[in-house]
């Protein structure tokens, strides 16, 4: 294991790099407690190539993303939530008053929707200020996930006639090979 060939300030190294979210700079600092920003950031850089260190580096980061694993179907849901929750969920209203649910009538996936929720006091007394989440940035997302409204041309500012026709066939082989072993997605 690549943990035994460390030196426990490496290892603490390590563990600080993923803490700070790879600044390594700032990981560096905390360790060794060099005597300026460019020491720590050559010495950090250097760290970061021992392939012992980016080795244990790779397994910290692995045991992370298996922490926090989440799948796409979970990504969709939330979005769904939001997408597709109305403010009749949170308040109810007439021609005459407004009254906000109580949050105990709420669902969980009903008050994922929610972004905030504040209590005003107001010229004629208090009220709660209820804001829900973007639901057409919630639908643009889901939107993009489940490819509608793709554009009908894409523009990659490569102009195909200029090409000669042996980098045109290259180009068509290595995109029909993508397609056909699922790469293009």
């Amino acid at each position: 294991m690549e943990k035994a060939k460390l030196t426990p300030k490496q290892r603490l190294f390590c563990e600080y790099y993923i803490e700070l979210r790879c600044n390594g700079t700032q990981a560096y600092k905390k360790v060794f407690n060099p005597k300026s920003e460019a020491t720590a950031m050559s010495n950090a850089y250097r760290l970061l190539k021992n392939k012992h260190v980016s080795a244990y580096v790779k397994k910290l980061q692995k045991e992370v993303i298996k922490k926090v694993e989440i799948s796409r179907e979970q990504i969709i849901s939330e979005y769904v939530k939001l997408a597709f929750s109305n403010i009749t969920d949170f308040i109810e209203f007439d021609d005459q008053k407004v009254k906000v649910k109580p949050s105990k009538e709420l669902s969980p996936g009903k008050l994922s929707a929610i972004s905030e929720v504040v209590k005003v006091a107001g010229k004629n007394g208090n009220y709660v200020k209820l804001k829900l989440h973007d639901k057409k940035a919630a639908l643009d997302s889901l939107s993009k996930i489940f490819g509608y409204f793709a554009p009908d041309k894409l523009n990659l500012g490569i102009d195909f006639n200029q090409l000669p026709d042996e980098q045109l066939d290259l180009i068509i082989n290595k995109l029909i090979n993508k397609a056909e072993n699922g790469q293009g997605q």
